[in-house]
């Protein structure tokens, strides 16, 4: 698991933010152009949010949405069906409004660490 990318997570669910897909690429160094690195980056949310909901916290990459939509993409529902979290007819927006809601506030009551700003 990228540990360096999910401290940065916890520091925007913290602050009680998103950051766009693009902006993780970047910090990861993949292309968003490229389905290799884009599924790369699927992994790599997959395990946080793996690590979280075992460790019985909300779904973290939550936080990472798409520009366009500011919601995030359909592997993280598809995360969140698999763990349980969302029903299988679940309304994704209304589950995305949720989770977003139950992260930031899990996040916000937790102490700073030495991450701030976004990751990179």
């Amino acid at each position: 698991m990228n540990e360096r990318l999910r401290k940065g997570l916890t520091g925007i669910a913290r602050r009680q933010e998103t950051i766009t897909y693009g902006e993780v690429a970047e910090f990861l160094r993949l292309s968003m152009d490229w389905p290799p690195d884009r599924d790369k980056m699927s992994e790599v949310l997959g395990e946080i949010s793996d690590y979280e909901h075992q460790n019985g916290r909300p779904l973290l990459s939550v936080v990472v949405v798409l520009a366009a939509t500011g919601e995030p993409g359909g592997g993280f529902f598809d995360l969140a069906k698999a763990t349980g979290q969302m029903p299988t007819d679940g309304d994704r927006a209304l589950f995305f409004l949720r989770e977003l809601r139950r992260v930031h506030d899990h996040w916000a009551r937790k102490p700073k660490t030495a991450v701030t700003g976004k990751p990179g």
